[in-house]
């Protein structure tokens, strides 16, 4: 699978963009989907409750397991997740 570079609009919606590319929606659509999966579970990501609606399993694993997307060829994506407790504040970026 190919992802579909779809840019960040603000600092702070890399997951809505990174969504967007993994399921293949518009920018404008996971954003809309955020608010309501915002409001889902709060034991949850919000992106975590889009994925499982739409029928994609979430998993985490460590870094050191990069090797299943890369060698899963068209069928797995990931996403990864960049924590900066420093900063208190993270990054989500698509890979396949």
């Amino acid at each position: 699978m190919i992802l579909e570079r779809i840019p960040q609009r603000a600092q702070e919606d890399c997951a809505i963009s990174a969504i967007a590319m993994v399921l293949r929606y518009s920018y404008e659509r996971v954003q809309t989907d955020r608010v309501r999966f915002s409001q889902f579970d709060d034991k949850i990501a919000w992106w975590e409750a889009c994925l499982l609606e739409q029928g994609h399993p979430c998993e985490y694993r460590p870094l050191s397991d990069i090797y299943l997307v890369q060698t899963a060829g068209a069928t797995v994506v990931g996403l990864i997740v960049l924590q900066n407790y420093w900063m208190q504040a993270a990054h989500i970026v698509a890979i396949d």
